[in-house]
């Protein structure tokens, strides 16, 4: 009897154990990768550099500088985020309330583009070409990275960073073939 009761208890503490623990592989949910929002631009590595005898543009290095991120609006509009809104383009508007640039397509494949380069001084931001768009969690941060053929014909590996973007201080850091190049200061004179 009593070896009766010792098996009862056994197979009981078992069940309750092994409900207990069946609360532990529920599905996880993993979030989606999303555009939708401010992307800080932490680093560009050009693999080639365009010189220009344009006389505000120099090259797409020295514009570069300037962009302290990305927004993806929900409405297909686009910011590129300028430091200081040296350009004063930071609304994504020009002064007669036009939309500057526009995006299209998902975190898999998308396009930027600026109908009329004359809101920019006849500098298009919008890269002609955007490939190798990969868009990760890593740790707690999403990361995009792409690589892209500019307006002068430049040549680069983009890096941005999901978080809200320094607009007053930040300048990403700019490489030429993996080595640092002295900025341009193109508007810092």
């Amino acid at each position: 009897m009593k070896k009766g009761i010792l098996i009862f208890c056994s197979v009981i503490v078992a069940l309750l154990g092994y409900s207990c623990s069946s609360d532990d592989n529920s599905p996880v949910i993993e979030e989606e990768a999303s555009l939708i929002g401010e992307w800080q631009l932490e680093r560009v590595d050009f693999s080639d550099i365009k010189e220009e005898a344009h006389p505000i543009y120099q090259s797409d290095f020295c514009v570069m500088e300037y962009i302290a991120g990305y927004t993806f609006k929900e409405d297909g509009s686009f910011i590129f985020v300028v430091t200081e809104d040296k350009f004063g383009t930071n609304s994504g508007s020009s002064r007669d309330g036009e939309k500057i640039w526009f995006w299209d397509g998902d975190a898999d494949s998308f396009t930027i583009s600026q109908p009329n380069p004359m809101h920019t001084n006849g500098y298009v931001f919008a890269p002609k070409e955007i490939t190798n768009i990969d868009v990760r969690k890593v740790g707690n941060e999403w990361t995009l990275t792409f690589d892209a053929v500019l307006h002068l014909d430049s040549e680069g590996s983009f890096t941005l960073v999901k978080k809200v973007i320094d607009k007053e201080t930040h300048r990403p850091e700019l490489l030429d073939n993996g080595m640092e190049k002295e900025p341009c200061g193109l508007l810092d004179r």
